[in-house]
């Protein structure tokens, strides 16, 4: 049964776990078991093709997470979303450059992507950084991230 209020939602949903207590902790030990680290691991592979044809069918809400993505990380260097991008695409051709634009595994010199070492989600203060890059064909940058199957 759906409420259009949520303070009903709440009540209703308090007043069913309190007259359901012992069906309520069963639901919620299930629960737990499906979101343990070996449920994912499962699924993994599941949950990477659906997310996949998910962007596919909408390729305007993945460009939206992009975009507020490098805003976020533009921050750290006070620069603008289009400021950041270019110099994200600078430090790509400058890691090229260094590198001798071909891939460190394969030595491959077709379809190559700039990778960050460490990764930008996790250290942005290093994702300008020419040394924290390594150049990867296409093939080695999809495995090097586990997207291989994809």
């Amino acid at each position: 049964m759906g409420y259009k209020d949520p303070k009903k939602q709440k009540e209703y949903h308090r007043k069913w776990v309190a007259e359901n207590k012992e069906h309520y902790n069963e639901y919620m030990r299930n629960q737990m078991k499906i979101k343990s680290p070996i449920y994912y691991q499962k699924f993994k592979e599941k949950k990477q093709k659906y997310a996949i044809k998910y962007n596919h069918l909408h390729p305007e809400k993945q460009l939206k997470h992009r975009i507020e993505r490098l805003k976020k990380l533009g921050k750290i260097f006070d620069l603008s979303y289009p400021e950041f991008r270019d110099a994200l695409f600078s430090w790509s051709k400058t890691v090229r450059k260094i590198n001798g634009n071909q891939c460190a595994v394969c030595g491959s010199k077709h379809g190559l992507n700039s990778h960050h070492i460490f990764l930008k989600s996790k250290y942005p203060e290093l994702a300008l950084n020419e040394n924290n890059g390594v150049v990867l064909c296409r093939l080695h940058h999809r495995e090097c991230h586990g997207w291989l199957n994809a």
